[in-house]
Order: C-alpha cells, then sequence, then structure tokens
C-alpha cells in the first residue's frame, strides 16, 4: 500500500461555528474520501484548521478545485502539503490568481510569499496601449535602496527618448562582471571576440514605464516601437544582461509576442542558467518560480 498522504491547512475567524465548520468539512470530503481509520485527522486549534488524510494521493486538478471551493469559503493562509511515497519527496501547494502553484520546498514556499508580499502592485503599468501583444515586463530585485535608486533614474529617464542618448553609456557603467564583457543587449566571454546578441540596441526606445515598487523595480517595452528592420527577437540570455547591473538579485521576464505563445523566465532559478518556457501570465502582478 502507498504510504502517500495529504495535509491541509488553513486560517478562518469563523471557525468556533459548528455549522461552518460542517460547510468546510462536507467540502473537504466532497473531494477527500471519508476515511475511518486512526491515520487521518481533522483538527481545530482556535483560529487554524488542520486536515490530514493518510494513505492518500490527489492529482493537481482535484487539489485546485478543492482549495478554490475552500478559498470561497473565506479561508486564508490557505496551503497544501502532499508526501510521495514511491520517490520520498514532498511538495507543498498554494492557490494565487485562480491558478495552483507547486514548490519543492517549504523554504521556496515561504520566499515565494515574502516576496510577492512584497512586490504587490497597486498600480497598472503602462505599455503604451490597450494590448499586452508584443511587450516585454522585466522585473528586478535590488535590495539596496542606493542603487535600486540609481537604476530606476536610468530607466525613468529613458522615458524620454529625446533625452536618451546617454542611456547605453550609463546602463554599461552600471555593469558589474569579472568573467564576462557586458554591454546593453549583449556580452562576451573576456577572452572571446565574438559578441553574443540578446536584442536589439533600439529597445531602449521601446521602454514605456519605470515602476519602484519596495525592493523591486519593473520596466516595460513596447516592441511596437522598435523600428520594422531591426533584429528584436528576444534571446533566453537576456537575464543574463539585466541581472549583471550592480545590485541586481534576481530578474523576471514576461515576454508577449505578438503573434506566438506568452513566455516567462526567472534567474536564478533551478540550475546555472534561465531558459524561457511557454507560459501565460495574465496578471502582471503573479511573478511565480516554475
Amino acid at each position: 500500500m502507498s504510504e502517500d498522504n495529504l495535509t491541509i491547512k488553513f486560517t478562518s475567524e469563523n471557525l468556533r461555528d459548528n455549522h461552518y465548520r460542517a460547510e468546510l468539512e462536507e467540502i473537504y470530503e466532497k473531494h477527500i474520501p471519508k476515511d475511518e481509520g486512526d491515520e487521518s485527522s481533522i483538527e481545530y486549534a482556535g483560529n487554524k484548521a488542520t486536515y490530514f488524510r493518510a494513505f492518500f494521493s490527489i492529482d493537481s486538478e482535484a487539489l485546485n478545485s478543492l482549495l478554490s471551493e475552500l478559498e470561497k469559503k473565506g479561508v486564508y493562509d490557505l496551503a497544501a502539503t502532499a508526501w510521495y511515497d514511491n520517490v520520498g519527496e514532498e511538495m507543498y501547494f498554494i492557490r494565487r490568481s485562480g491558478e495552483l502553484l507547486d514548490f519543492s520546498s517549504k523554504k521556496d514556499m515561504d520566499e515565494y510569499l515574502k516576496e510577492a508580499d512584497k512586490g504587490k502592485l497597486n498600480t497598472v503599468i503602462n505599455y503604451g496601449k490597450t494590448t499586452k501583444k508584443n511587450t516585454l515586463l522585466i522585473r528586478l530585485h535590488i535590495k539596496a535602496k542606493g542603487k535600486r535608486k540609481k537604476l530606476f533614474e536610468l530607466f525613468s529617464l529613458a522615458l524620454n527618448h529625446l533625452k536618451n542618448n546617454n542611456f547605453k553609456q550609463t546602463f554599461n557603467s552600471f555593469v558589474k562582471s569579472e568573467s564576462h564583457d557586458i554591454e546593453w543587449c549583449r556580452f562576451k566571454w573576456k577572452e572571446d571576440e565574438t559578441w553574443n546578441e540578446v536584442c536589439s540596441e533600439e529597445l531602449s526606445i521601446a521602454i514605456t514605464d519605470a515602476l519602484e515598487n519596495d525592493e523591486y523595480l519593473l520596466i516595460a517595452f513596447n516592441l511596437d516601437q522598435i523600428p520594422t528592420d531591426s533584429n528584436i527577437v528576444i534571446d533566453d540570455f537576456i537575464w543574463f544582461i539585466f541581472n549583471s547591473l550592480d545590485g541586481v538579485r534576481k530578474v523576471w521576464v514576461k515576454y508577449r509576442p505578438k503573434d506566438d505563445i506568452e513566455q516567462y523566465l526567472y534567474f536564478p532559478g533551478m540550475g546555472d542558467e534561465s531558459f524561457f518556457v511557454g507560459k501565460e501570465i495574465k496578471n502582471d502582478n503573479d511573478w511565480p518560480k516554475l
């Protein structure tokens, strides 16, 4: 018998109401078959609830449906932990913006929640048009206030293209790298002669918005503003250019091509390098770790 198990935890101020508890348990048992064994349990402690089901595995679609229904009843701090006995691994699950997100460790989940709380936006990003097609949105985590301010000023000044003559030189002056030569939109190993282009140099004239949000900067681009004869293909290694800026700790990129599937990446990811994956993320405030 598989020893998989599932734990659901959440918070609600209404848990002292027996009728409310019964409604939550009815939702739970609709998705999780009732178990009369001693290994499974439903426990309440103040405004906290823990539902545990032993010897049980649930697929992501059913889990998403369960968590969604519990959310609709007003619970919060809702998270699920699943133990998979056949591989000896534990996974953590939460829902954000209607989507089920999974994490391989509680540390990763807590870090995501911490960043999400810090990086909540209260404004709309300006792409200079009503559609998000053919746009780029880059998010930078810059913890040092002074360094964040300097980069914010750099991208803010770039919004005025008439005063944008020194953008590339100023950008390059903020680059810090011991192993590579890195300039706006290109890089190479120091011993190499050939440069790797990650996008068109004209990307700077496509900047439509720059926002500072807590420890984060967001830079928006309208790629329609790039000349039609320019090579504007966004390469996977665009993160490398922005990650080289002094003070930048993490980079997220949302690339929404005109006639193709949306692309998403973040660095650092699971390995040494990060690559685009096809991922539609409609909400500009959502930055999941995949």
